[in-house]
């Protein structure tokens, strides 16, 4: 009798109060990491979908897209953002304000688990402004979206602002959540990562001390005490503590697999880390081991930026070389070259040409480069017997056409407006800049016609 009554109640009850409900479960289960039981809801209600709202609709695709994220589906989930969003990234025009600030919140966090820290940041405006329409300043995910856009304006080098918000983010989070939460203890993490890029590895160290001791404390042993450990391990690989930052890198990997599965998107900074490591040791088969893993890991996901696929590849390149593979090892600099252009490419396509952290990388790159192709045109010059012709010059181009990538990029068009400005008074200074304009002119249409 009372089953009769319960089922009877649960199919008066409104479909659009179940969907709620089924919705406010999904949620939960992705608070708590419960991937499998969130998909497993989300089908059910897809199964709804002609008797849904259309705010419902989307609803569904953003937690869709966010469970995709989690379980490291990248590219599938940054095709059901994009189509959720305008093309002309007009915003004003459409409703539900939160859905659609999620929705480049979740982009964003996508975008700079792939490296593409610039791509992150329009979409991380885009998410404060839409989350400032319908919520209060201390409201947790507005400190979220601030969070994150520490993590860019650290990505594009501007150190001051990051510090800042990564501040103003930790003192809001213990006010309005508690000194023991553990979104303090991520943003101490994340806050120590800049610092490490700052050369500031003490302070570091101690950010990261803290975040593992309040995760600890709270008994938090998931995946979040791996990034801490990770976080420790970039700070003391910094300072030249291979040893401690091997144990650091080994624990987080651990973690992270253990709760994330063995394809996470979070493994592969730790096995590059693990691989330098190894090759500061000489163990080059542990290196090759560890670089492997993180190329499959990240071709995978696409993830193309200074920090992903072109830095596993770069390391790569440079154990290829120190085992005397001087060919394979330049094969796979030419493929790192190859994404460094498109890198460069977004630089110059977009207002965003402050990317100082990237370029610093993108630096690092183009010199481990030339300085692979340069032992391998070496090589290739001590056993070339025959004048002509010269099968040499193809690489010897290629050597030249490298060389002035690095002239493309916002620092170099940065320093060559402030010659311009300081050279108003030189009449010589002005001949020279003007020389070198047209060089670079010349060796720019020359390009062109091949």
């Amino acid at each position: 009798m009372n089953a009769n009554i319960n089922t009877l109640t649960t199919h008066q009850k409104p479909l659009r109060e179940i969907v709620k409900q089924q919705l406010s479960l999904v949620q939960i289960h992705l608070k708590r990491n419960q991937y499998n039981a969130a998909q497993e809801l989300l089908k059910t209600l897809a199964n709804k979908q002609a008797e849904l709202t259309e705010k419902q609709r989307m609803q569904i695709k953003l937690y869709q897209a966010q469970t995709l994220i989690e379980t490291s589906h990248l590219i599938t989930a940054e095709k059901l953002l994009k189509a959720m969003l305008p093309e002309d990234n007009n915003l004003s025009s459409l409703p539900w304000h939160d859905i659609v600030a999620a929705a480049n919140y979740q982009l964003a966090t996508l975008y700079i688990l792939q490296g593409k820290i610039i791509e992150a940041d329009l979409h991380l405006k885009n998410a404060l402004a839409g989350y400032r329409r319908i919520v209060n300043a201390d409201h947790p995910v507005i400190g979220r979206t601030l969070h994150a856009l520490a993590i860019v304006r650290k990505g594009l080098g501007d150190f001051e602002a990051a510090e800042k918000l990564y501040l103003e983010v930790i003192k809001n989070q213990r006010s309005v959540l508690g000194d023991q939460h553990p979104s303090v203890a991520t943003t101490r993490l994340e806050y120590s990562l800049m610092l490490t890029a700052q050369g500031r590895t003490s302070d570091a160290e101690t950010q990261s001390n803290q975040a593992i001791e309040l995760l600890t404390a709270i008994n938090d042993q998931t995946q979040r005490l791996g990034y801490a450990y990770s976080s420790l391990g970039f700070a003391q690989f910094r300072a030249a503590r291979f040893t401690a930052a091997k144990q650091a890198f080994d624990t987080a990997i651990s973690l992270i697999e253990q709760h994330r599965g063995a394809h996470s998107v979070d493994l592969p900074p730790g096995l590059i880390k693990l691989a330098e490591i190894a090759i500061q040791q000489q163990q080059f088969a542990v290196a090759q081991q560890k670089i492997t893993r993180a190329i499959n890991l990240l071709e995978a996901m696409q993830a193309s930026g200074p920090y992903g696929l072109i830095k596993a590849l770069s390391v790569q390149a440079e154990l290829l070389q120190l085992t005397g593979q001087n060919d394979a090892a330049l094969e796979t600099a030419e493929r790192y070259i190859e994404l460094l252009q498109m890198r460069l490419a977004v630089h110059r396509n977009t207002i965003v040409n402050l990317a100082l952290d990237e370029q610093r990388e993108v630096r690092d790159h183009f010199k481990r480069y030339l300085d692979i192709a340069y032992e391998a045109y070496q090589t290739q010059a001590s056993g070339h017997q025959s004048p002509s012709p010269n099968p040499l010059l193809p690489l010897a181009e290629r050597l030249f056409t490298v060389a002035q990538y690095p002239h493309m990029t916002g620092t170099a068009n940065a320093i060559k407006y402030m010659a311009s400005r300081v050279s108003i008074k030189d009449e010589q200074l002005q001949a020279r800049l003007r020389e070198r304009e047209q060089l670079v002119a010349d060796w720019e249409v020359q390009q062109a016609r091949r």
